[in-house]
């Protein structure tokens, strides 16, 4: 992989990871749970995914942070971990020519 600034932070990596899991979690109890009449599943599932992306995008943008940039993140970091990676290779949507390998 081109540009490689450092070695993973496996730690920021886990502890996204693992919050993303945690959200997935969530919305499979909410949504599978009985007796929730009057309630918005699509607006929960929204809401919930949207905090699920927002990890599993950390996780990837912040692999190579130390831990202090990330304890400290400024405003333009935090926007730039909400936004969707662009140098990841996604199955059925990018050809296997863009595909990044390391």
């Amino acid at each position: 992989m081109s540009g490689i600034r450092g070695s993973l932070n496996v730690r920021i990596v886990l502890s996204n990871v693992r919050e993303a899991r945690r959200q997935l979690e969530a919305i499979e109890k909410e949504l599978s749970a009985e007796g929730t009449r009057g309630f918005n599943k699509e607006a929960a599932l929204e809401v919930g995914l949207g905090h699920a992306f927002h990890h599993l995008n950390a996780a990837w943008r912040a692999r190579r942070w130390s831990m202090s940039r990330y304890r400290e993140m400024s405003a333009r970091d935090f926007k730039l971990l909400s936004k969707w990676p662009e140098d990841v290779w996604v199955p059925g949507k990018d050809s296997a020519k863009k595909r990044i390998r390391p």
